[in-house]
C-alpha cells in the first residue's frame, strides 16, 4: 500500500569494506546528483566518516547497523539516523543482566574483562562499558584483538590478551565484535582454561545478530553454551513478522530457505522507513522539485513511526532507535540464541525464564571464586581445608571460646584456644604438657614456701 503511484529511481552504490575514502566519494557524487538521501551506510567506521562529509554536502542518512555512540552527536551529525539504536543501550542491557544474577546469586559477576575488537564499534562499546556504568560494573581488564581484516582474523593469536585476562580473575568476560572473529577468540581462550562453569562470557549484538556456525556439534557451537547476547527485541507474534516470514520461505529466492538473519528484519524495516519518508515528502509536493533538503528528510524520517516486522520503529530526536531489547543464552543444539529476559529503558529487566547455562542446566554459575585454605579447629582439635574459600567462617582469636582459626596460629607458641589445642594437638612442644609440669612445680615450691615459714 505505500508508494501506489509514485514511480522510483534507485541508484545503488556500492564500495569495498573499510574504503573511507570510497565511501566519502559516493557522498560526494550523490550530492552533485542532486540525491539527498542514502540509504545503508553499514558499518560503523565508513558511517562515522560519511556522517561528516554528508553534512558538509547536505546528504541525509539512513543506517540499518550502525550503532556508534558518536553518531548521537547532531551537532556533528546532523543528517544521520538509523533504524537501530545507540550502542550506549547495549551497555545499559549488560549492566542490568550482570547486576540481576549478581543479586540473585552473590559477587563476582561485576568484576569484568572485556575482548574488544578495535574497530570503531568494538572501541566506543568498550570505552562507553569503563565510563558509563563505572559505579557498579568493575573493569578489571581491558584486551584488544583485530577484527575486520579481510583473510586475518582466523589467524589472529590472541593468547597473551587472553592471559592476561585470566590473570585479572574475572569470572565475566564481555566479547565485542562480530562473529567472523567470535570461533577464534573462543577457541584459543578454551585452550587456556577460559571456558567453562566457572566463567560466563557475554557477546555483543555482532554475534548474535550474524550465525557464526551452522553446525550443532563444532567446537565452537559446544564451547558457546550458555553464552549470554542481546539483540533488538524483535517481537514474533506479531502479523508484521508473520506475513514477512510466510513471503520470506515462499519466494524461492537464494538463501530462503534458512530463517532469516536477525539484521535481515531491521533491513527491511530501513526500507520501509524510507519509504514512507518519500511518500510523506510526496503529500508536501517536494518530490519532484530538484533539490530536496536534507533537513527535510531528516524531520521526516524522525516524525516517522510504524509496526514493522522488528517491532514497533521509532527515532528520538538524535534519530536513534527507541527500542527494548531480548537478552538469550546460546543453545548449540538448535544452533540459536534462546531469549529468557527483556531489557525495557532505560534499566527495566524482567526475568522470564530460566536461562541454561554451560553446565547445561539452569543452575546460575557461582562466580564468586576464592583460593581454598587451611584453618584449625579448635573444638575438633584438628586441620581442615575450605576447598571453595569461603564456606569456613574463621575467628580472629580474642581470648574467647573460638572454633576456626587460620592454620598460621597453629603450633605458633601462643595460646589461642580455650582448650589449648592449638599448641596442645600435633605441635612438637606440646604446651598442656608443659603448663601441667609447670603447675606441679609451683605446687611443689608453694609448698616448701609454706613448710619453711612455720
Amino acid at each position: 500500500d505505500i508508494l501506489k503511484d509514485i514511480d522510483l529511481e534507485v541508484d545503488f552504490r556500492f564500495y569495498g569494506s573499510g574504503s573511507f575514502v570510497r565511501a566519502i566519494e559516493e557522498i560526494v557524487i550523490a550530492s552533485e546528483q542532486n540525491e539527498t538521501l542514502m540509504l545503508g551506510n553499514l558499518v560503523d567506521e565508513e558511517s562515522i566518516q560519511t556522517g561528516v562529509a554528508a553534512s558538509v554536502y547536505g546528504v541525509s542518512q539512513l543506517s540499518v547497523s550502525a550503532s556508534s555512540s558518536v553518531l548521537s552527536n547532531k551537532r556533528v551529525y546532523p543528517y544521520f539516523s538509523r533504524v537501530i539504536a545507540s550502542a550506549e543501550d547495549q551497555v545499559f542491557v549488560m549492566r542490568d543482566t550482570l547486576l540481576y544474577f549478581q543479586e540473585q546469586r552473590g559477587p563476582g559477576w561485576t568484576d569484568v574483562a572485556i575482548m574488544g575488537s578495535t574497530s570503531a564499534s568494538g572501541i566506543d562499546l568498550a570505552a562507553s562499558l569503563i565510563t558509563k556504568v563505572s559505579d557498579v560494573i568493575n573493569v578489571i581488564s581491558y584486551q584488544q584483538f583485530l577484527e575486520d581484516v579481510p583473510g586475518l582474523s582466523d589467524f589472529v593469536d590472541s593468547t597473551i590478551e587472553l592471559a592476561a585476562i585470566k590473570d585479572s580473575g574475572a569470572r565475566v568476560i564481555i566479547f565485542i565484535g562480530f562473529g567472523s572473529a567470535w570461533g577464534n577468540i573462543l577457541t584459543q581462550a578454551n585452550e587456556i582454561d577460559l571456558v567453562g562453569e566457572e566463567y560466563v562470557w557475554l557477546v555483543s549484538d555482532g554475534v548474535v545478530g550474524i550465525p557464526f556456525t551452522s553446525d550443532p556439534n563444532s567446537d565452537i557451537a559446544q564451547l558457546s553454551r550458555g553464552t549470554l547476547g542481546q539483540f533488538f527485541h524483535i517481537p514474533q507474534t506479531t502479523p508484521e513478522f508473520s506475513s514477512f516470514l510466510d513471503r520470506w520461505f515462499s519466494s524461492g529466492l537464494p538463501g530462503t530457505t534458512d530463517a532469516p538473519f536477525p539484521y535481515t528484519f531491521l533491513m527491511y524495516d530501513m526500507i520501509t522507513m524510507a519509504a514512507l519518508a518519500v511518500e510523506r515528502v510526496n503529500e508536501m509536493n517536494l518530490l519532484d522539485t530538484e533539490r530536496i533538503s536534507p533537513d527535510v528528510w531528516t524531520d521526516v524520517i524522525r516524525d516517522i513511526s510504524f509496526e514493522g516486522v522488528s517491532g514497533s520503529v521509532s527515532l528520538n530526536e538524535k534519530g536513534d532507535r527507541i527500542s527494548k531489547y531480548q537478552v538469550m543464552s546460546y543453545v548449540p543444539e538448535t544452533v540459536s540464541w534462546d531469549p529468557f529476559a527483556i531489557w525495557t529503558p532505560p534499566n527495566d529487566f524482567v526475568l522470564n525464564e530460566d536461562p541454561l547455562w554451560f553446565s547445561n542446566t539452569s543452575n546460575i554459575p557461582d562466580l564468586d571464586i576464592r583460593d581454598p585454605y587451611d584453618y584449625w579447629s579448635c573444638h575438633k582439635k584438628e586441620k581442615g581445608r575450605d576447598q571453595t574459600g569461603k564456606t569456613v567462617e574463621l575467628h580472629t582469636p580474642d581470648g574467647s571460646d573460638i572454633d576456626d582459626i587460620d592454620y598460621d596460629y597453629h603450633c605458633d607458641h601462643f595460646i589461642d584456644c580455650e582448650n589449648f589445642s592449638d599448641e596442645s594437638v600435633d605441635c612438637p612442644e606440646n604446651y598442656l604438657v608443659l603448663f601441667i609440669v609447670f603447675g606441679v612445680i609451683t605446687g611443689i615450691l608453694i609448698c616448701i614456701a609454706l613448710i619453711q615459714s612455720r
